[in-house]
């Protein structure tokens, strides 16, 4: 071969490279032999075109059409290039060979077989297949020595390393440069300096098979600008630094583990282009960050379906499109698992079974984050965020399945939104609803349960599908219960905001301090102790009906606002029969003037067998109703009734106080019938189950 030909194939081989490193070209001044036979062993010098076995700084081709060489020499000089082609073969099974570049299959077919205690030594670049095919085959104890291993370098070139023992050391291993190449690992161990890339260029399709044995590298990229796939289904791969898939813009990654175990620092599926992970087995440890989708126009995404993730941090969609399905298996992270990370990240995470464990999860730090959970278990140590900062969007929905949060924060900074329709959220702590200044947060739960210690509302809570929460609640926001069936808050309730209460029956098993608005429209509201704070007030119309378990303390000043001229007021069995009602009302005679801004009902019904002790000055009825065995203390209070329906009750008069029937009814006022009233008794829809509340 003339060396300016020999100089050109190198550069055409190495040229795709020169983005991760220098790659040097041999010299052009080497002395050039061939080998002539057709099989016989390496140190026959008859076998060599000038009669004497390759010396040191030769350039040695193998290109005599389908010549076997067996290599056996002990001197072992110093190659400056070794080219095996034209369906070439050199089996070495002992001593030593060592060159400083050597192609397998440069243009046409060349294979290399190295076991036994063999060592194959090359200083600058081993390719296989640069323009042609390249396999090689090791075993046994061989061990291979590279500075850059190249399989497939140029687009017409096809690469293939069987690899099944002993040991194989290069600085860079490059699995399908420009063509197609193919590395099957079945035992023994590769290690890799600086970085494995499989699937460099555009164009390239390069393929790793770990099936068994160890493979240890500073870095790994499958897919950089081409098509690169990892196929693990045994043995043990560790990466020093970082695991990317999917490097650059049209490069794609992709990684399938089915057995074996994975140790990086870092993981990053999708850099700048796309990346896959599918994890249906073995082990995966992270111990600093997986990062899905990396920079603005990637997209990364990882499948687990068993076996277990464990990871420092992660963060899905952190500045491109993450995705994250997790099917079964075991995800932990120890500190901040991160859904859509910057301004332009968009993160999903899609839980459907198995177990999801991280001190913290953020949903939307500052871009757009997703939490979709169907079953499985999702727990966070610390706190659960869902939009964290200005200008995030996040979205947690909940329909089946675990969560259990030692705090819960719903819009933090940003625009948090809480979907359940079913599953039990357990809070050991705090949930907060918009938490700061600017963050504006909705939680919508129309199924399941939820348990916290404590609930602070500044945002927006809409309660429905006769659901039970259960916690101390705080309302500065406005809280909604609606629908059917029954709507429970099982604690105390304190509310500085707006309650509304739409075709349902609220049912409130502590004490009820309102200190802001409490809109019925219309529902049937019960309470065990109601108090109303001087700025509380209540609002409802015909259909409201407002029973007390225990005792009513009406301090409100806010008689302009009240309403509930047409509603029912009724004391009922709860935690005791005998109650205390105290009034605001001020008495101005048997006049129309004291049903209007003077805190009128439209009925007060005493349930059989029921007491009530009444302080105050003044209350006007349209309607008062005494069940069987009842008894009403007037304890200097003045009561004005339009209609009296006395089913065995009794009162008593002290302190002058009164009881006076009015002979017409209050202006504008629209009132039911008395019977209308009569019907609204300890049959209520949801009666029962607010006195079992109550007393168990």
């Amino acid at each position: 071969m003339k060396r300016g030909i020999l100089k050109r194939c190198f550069y055409s081989a190495f040229v795709g490279l020169t983005i991760f490193f220098t790659v040097p070209t041999p010299d052009a001044n080497a002395a050039d032999t061939y080998w002539i036979c057709t099989s016989s062993q390496w140190d026959n010098g008859s076998c060599w075109d000038n009669g004497t076995v390759p010396q040191a700084g030769y350039a040695v081709i193998v290109n005599a059409p389908g010549a076997v060489i067996t290599y056996v020499n002990q001197v072992n000089p110093l190659l400056e290039y070794l080219d095996v082609d034209s369906n070439g073969r050199i089996k070495q099974y002992q001593d030593t060979l060592t060159a400083n570049y050597m192609i397998v299959g440069n243009t046409g077919v060349g294979t290399y077989a190295l076991g036994g205690n063999g060592s194959l030594v090359v200083n600058n670049n081993l390719t296989l297949g640069a323009s042609g095919h390249g396999h090689f085959y090791q075993s046994g104890n061989g061990y291979a020595v590279s500075g850059t291993l190249i399989l497939a370098q140029n687009t017409a070139g096809y690469g293939y390393y069987s690899f099944s023992g002993g040991g194989l050391e290069a600085a860079y291993t490059v699995v399908g440069a420009g063509g197609t190449a193919y590395f099957k690992q079945t035992g023994g161990g590769h290690t890799v300096s600086r970085t494995l890339t499989i699937g460099l260029n555009t164009g390239s399709n390069g393929s790793y098979n770990l099936v068994d044995g160890g493979l240890n590298t500073a870095n790994t990229i499958v897919g950089n600008g081409g098509k690169g796939s990892f196929n693990q289904t045994g043995g043990g791969a560790n990466v020093m630094g970082t695991l990317t898939l999917g490097h650059n813009i049209g490069g794609y990654g992709y990684y399938a583990l089915s057995n074996g175990g994975l140790n990086t620092a870092h993981t990053t599926v999708g850099v700048g282009g796309k990346g896959s992970f599918n994890q249906t087995g073995g082990g995966v440890n992270v111990s600093d960050t997986l990062t899905l989708a990396q920079n603005t126009g990637s997209f990364g995404s990882y499948t687990l379906s068993n076996g277990g993730l464990n990871t420092q941090r992660s963060v899905v969609g952190n500045g491109g499109n993450g995705v994250f399905y997790q099917k079964d298996g075991g995800h932990n992270v120890n500190d901040t698992l991160a859904i859509g990370q910057n301004s332009n990240g968009v993160g999903s995470y899609n839980l459907s079974n198995g177990g999801l464990n991280a001190a913290r999860t953020t949903i939307g730090v500052n871009g757009k984050g997703t939490f979709n959970q169907t079953n499985g278990g999702h727990t966070v140590s610390d706190t659960l965020t869902i939009g964290q900062n200005a200008g995030a969007n996040g979205y947690y929905n909940f329909s089946g399945g675990g969560l259990h949060t030692t705090r819960t924060v719903v819009g933090a900074g940003g625009a948090g939104t809480f979907n359940q329709t079913n599953g039990g959220h357990t809070v050991s702590d705090t949930l907060t609803v918009a938490q700061n200044i600017g963050g504006t947060g909705v939680y919508n739960m129309s199924g399941g349960t939820l348990d916290a210690t404590a609930i602070v509302n500044n945002g927006r809570f809409n309660q429905s599908g006769g659901t039970t929460v259960t916690a101390f609640v705080a309302n500065n926001g406005a809280y909604k219960l609606s629908g059917k069936g029954v709507n429970t808050v099982d604690g105390d309730f304190i509310n500085t905001g707006t309650v509304m209460t739409v075709n349902t029956n609220a049912v409130f098993t502590g004490t009820f301090v309102n200190a802001g608005v409490y809109d019925s429209d219309p529902s049937n509201n019960y309470f065990n102790n109601l108090i109303i704070e001087t700025t509380g007030y209540l609002h409802g119309g015909a259909g409201d009906n407002f029973f007390i378990g225990d005792n009513f303390y009406n301090n409100s000043a806010q008689s302009n606002s009240w309403n509930t001229a047409r509603s029912l007021l009724s004391f009922t069995n709860g935690t005791d029969t005998l109650h205390d009602y105290y009034l605001t009302g001020v008495d101005f005679g048997a006049d129309a003037q004291g049903f209007t801004n003077n805190y009128a009902w439209g009925a007060l019904r005493l349930d059989d067998g029921n007491n009530l002790n009444m302080y105050g000055t003044a209350l006007y009825l349209d309607m008062l109703v005494l069940g069987s065995g009842t008894y009403l203390n007037l304890d200097g209070v003045h009561v004005y009734y339009n209609t009296l329906v006395n089913n065995g009750g009794s009162w008593g008069l002290a302190n002058n106080g009164a009881l006076t029937q009015l002979a017409y009814l209050p202006s504008n006022a629209q009132v039911p019938e008395p019977s209308a009233f009569l019907l609204i008794g300890s049959g209520l829809i949801g009666l029962a189950f607010f006195r079992k509340r109550l007393i168990g």
